[in-house]
């Protein structure tokens, strides 16, 4: 929308506690508006924020706990309240909190499943659920309206996040109930955006093993059609992307120098050259 979540510094790093606030910021009106404060104790490396979404009546924070942020909660503050209430109490392993309007999800780790799995929370219910119980690691979900993406190990579950083989991209839909394959080809897929229909991700398919190496691609798929795209074969690294309002963005590393550089794809214009060229 017109509303940009953030966490600022407030204090010296010289102290030895400072605060972090929850901060939203409008660019229309270039108000910068801090809701809330946590203290952070240097010392033992408590009580940091590293995930924020920006929910409908609030910020939705996850908090990391203990040195090292071994421990986390999930925490919100609708705005104009003065403290933040849990979603989820302190559990062992939990992370990439994301969420829009009162949806929430994060991938947690429990003894029980012996892996990750990507968890939904509703805010208006305060209700949490697995959203697809196979228990195979689940990494990195987004949210959008009511369909969640992730990437997934159901394939291969002898690939893990620090060794990652062939990796899938799965889609739920919360409307319907249905968890739908993405894309199962036999290569590595990784960092998944969903909106409207569309899902885009960066792939290693044109690497030669398929899950590794600097050949890094920007794949789409259109859902209500079933096409599969290939938006960027650049040489070299295109990679981090995320689709939102009809347009593709993500990241490319120059192959020359180095240099990190932010490219937009207008999917509608996009879409009518490619028609025109005849291109697949």
């Amino acid at each position: 929308g017109e509303r940009i979540a953030m966490s600022c510094v407030r204090g010296g790093l010289a102290n030895p506690q400072w605060l972090r606030s929850l901060t939203t910021y409008e660019p229309k009106t270039r108000v910068a508006t801090d809701h809330h404060c946590i203290e952070r104790r240097r010392a033992d490396k408590s009580c940091f924020p590293d995930f924020i979404v920006l929910n409908d009546d609030g910020l939705t924070i996850r908090i990391a706990l203990g040195r090292c942020g071994k421990t986390a909660a999930a925490q919100h503050l609708p705005f104009g309240a003065s403290s933040l209430t849990n979603v989820v109490g302190t559990v062992g392993q939990m992370g990439h909190v994301r969420g829009e309007g009162n949806k929430l999800v994060w991938m947690q780790y429990k003894a029980e499943w012996k892996t990750y799995q990507i968890v939904h929370h509703d805010l208006l219910t305060k209700t949490s659920k697995r959203v697809s119980p196979w228990l195979a690691p689940q990494w990195l979900p987004q949210i959008s309206g009511d369909k969640i993406v992730w990437a997934d190990h159901r394939n291969d579950p002898s690939g893990t996040r620090l060794d990652p083989k062939n990796v899938d991209i799965y889609l739920h839909d919360l409307k319907t109930g249905k968890t739908t394959a993405v894309t199962t080809h036999p290569a590595r897929q990784a960092e998944p955006d969903v909106w409207g229909d569309w899902v885009v991700w960066h792939d290693y398919r044109d690497n030669a093993n398929g899950v590794s190496g600097k050949e890094l691609d920007v794949w789409a798929k259109n859902m209500a059609t079933g096409t599969e795209y290939q938006v960027t074969d650049y040489p070299g690294i295109e990679a981090y992307a995320r689709v939102d309002s009809g347009r593709i963005f993500y990241q490319r590393v120059d192959p020359i120098d180095g240099q990190l550089a932010v490219f937009m794809v207008d999917i509608k214009t996009w879409l009518a050259a490619k028609s025109k060229s005849g291109s697949n």
